[in-house]
């Protein structure tokens, strides 16, 4: 079974409608079982409700929350046991998890990091096997009457003396790896958390020790920018050992490379003031990903207050999409602006008119040695 992958925000909101779904249905697993009100909708539920809050709290927020203490971690192994055969790579990952929450004993703290890695990998996968697992609901079947079978012990890979720490482990992190039975799902669309997952995944399968596994997720979040070259030294990166032009591909989506330094060469500062066309908007966003940054989509009237609130979070940049609703008179929203490009900030407006750029110009002229407004409009 194969899946789409999901962007941030179509897993937030899915994340929401699966947390107001439960809240319609007044959740309460011990209810439901002693009512005997069992159903494919109910499945269907349990699976999204322990998604839901894998990934907004992880799996210690789900165990340190009490959402297992009426056993509905054996409920969902039961139920992932007897369906396995529909997504056995699936099925693995979430059989691991509830097997150790079993032995953490309700203790979050018990639990290893490498879960986390593992279940934020593919969340539209984890969420379409347990739909599919509802579809084929047996009435007759009573999920708390079963016994979780729990997995044995794993065999241990022992890591090697060597520039490449499991060079037996072969994960697919770019197109020259599709090939691979670990791979990315998705070349095209994919973050820090699939690159590190997918590497986790092939690990966690081969048998490398959790203290393993916890020791690549360190050294992965202590250089992000270089997550390629650090794969690479724990497995065989698409399976030949990867090379720096893919690692610099895998940079470049991360952390794709700041466009404002090839159209206003002649600014010397991160930060300041800069007026572009709507139609730059896209090109912007994603050259600012990884940033602290906050989109403003309030017209004139309601920017003050939006850009008061934005600048308590202290973002690195802030882009104004309605800009074409500035005019010379909203002179306290420019000034506004003016001061977060002092502060540090950098200030994208899209859309200005040629009067209100000429505003925002008259404004910043009096900070003219530290502030400019730059323009491609």
């Amino acid at each position: 079974m194969s899946s789409p992958l999901m962007t941030e925000d179509e897993v937030e909101n899915l994340s929401q409608a699966t947390a107001d779904a439960l809240a319609k249905v007044d959740f309460d697993i011990t209810r439901w079982k002693e009512a005997g009100a069992i159903s494919p909708g109910v499945v269907a539920l349990l699976y999204a409700w322990f998604s839901n809050e894998v990934y907004r709290n992880g799996i210690s927020g789900w165990v340190g929350n009490g959402y297992t203490r009426h056993g509905e971690h054996r409920v969902l192994a039961a139920l992932t046991r007897m369906h396995a055969a529909l997504d056995p790579d699936m099925a693995s990952v979430l059989l691991e998890t509830f097997q150790q929450v079993e032995r953490c004993n309700g203790e979050p703290g018990a639990l290893p990091r490498h879960l986390d890695a593992l279940l934020w990998e593919r969340p539209l996968r984890r969420v379409g096997f347990g739909l599919a697992v509802a579809a084929r609901w047996d009435a007759d079947a009573d999920p708390f009457q079963l016994t979780p079978q729990w997995d044995p012990p794993r065999p241990t890979l022992a890591p090697v003396e060597g520039p490449v720490r499991y060079p037996g482990v072969a994960v697919g992190l770019t197109e020259r790896g599709a090939h691979l039975d670990v791979r990315m799902e998705n070349f095209d669309t994919f973050d820090f958390l699939n690159v590190q997952g997918a590497v986790v995944r092939g690990l966690w399968r081969a048998g490398a020790t959790d203290a393993e596994l916890e020791r690549f997720l360190r050294e992965t979040d202590d250089d992000r920018k270089h997550v390629g070259e650090v794969c690479a030294r724990w497995v065989s990166f698409d399976g030949d050992g990867g090379d720096a032009a893919r690692f610099q591909r895998i940079r470049d989506v991360l952390y794709p490379p700041d466009p404002f330094l090839s159209w206003f060469p002649e600014v010397k500062g991160w930060h300041g003031l800069f007026s572009l066309p709507k139609d730059f908007i896209e090109r912007v966003e994603k050259g600012l990903k990884g940033t602290n940054y906050h989109r403003l989509e309030q017209p004139a009237a309601e920017l003050r207050d939006a850009v008061r609130a934005a600048l308590r979070w202290d973002p690195d940049a802030i882009g104004v999409l309605q800009g074409e609703t500035l005019s010379p008179a909203d002179a306290d929203v420019l000034e506004l602006l003016v001061n977060a490009a002092l502060t540090g900030h950098r200030v994208i407006v899209f859309g200005l008119s040629d009067a209100a750029r000429q505003a925002l110009q008259a404004q910043a002229s009096r900070f003219q040695e530290v502030v400019q407004v730059a323009s491609l409009a």
